[in-house]
């Protein structure tokens, strides 16, 4: 069975999400794991859910946008626990944008990075 490249995107997105949100499953008995953690917030019917925040470079012009459009609504029907905040900033700004929160100790709990010095930098502060 031979794969389109919109298809190989899409697949590889999805499970790229869904290694970074296998971890959830993985909190302790307070809702949280360790180090920067997930928001628990309660819904309307008290029952608590939930936040993880994400932060990516495919803006409206990016031709990965609807990749990454596709695999949140997959995750928002498979995971109705869990509210996904999506936030997507031009390159060069959101370049800016997470080494501040890096050095600010404020990163959201699912980024786009570069391989190489830019993720580099990252692991070596111990944020990674």
């Amino acid at each position: 069975m031979r794969l389109n490249l919109r298809m190989k995107k899409l697949l590889a997105l999805l499970i790229c999400f869904a290694v970074i949100v296998f971890p959830t499953a993985c909190l302790n008995s307070n809702g949280f794991g360790t180090g920067n953690t997930p928001t628990k917030v309660d819904d309307a019917a008290g029952k608590g859910k939930i936040k993880l925040a994400m932060w990516c470079i495919a803006t409206e012009g990016d031709s990965n946008r609807r990749a990454y459009e596709n695999a949140i609504a997959d995750m928002r029907m498979k995971y109705p626990d869990i509210e996904f905040e999506w936030e997507s900033v031009q390159n060069e700004a959101y370049k800016t944008k997470i080494r501040s929160a890096v050095a600010a100790n404020e990163l959201p709990d699912i980024f786009f990075t570069w391989s190489g010095a830019f993720l580099e930098d990252f692991v070596n502060a111990g944020k990674v």
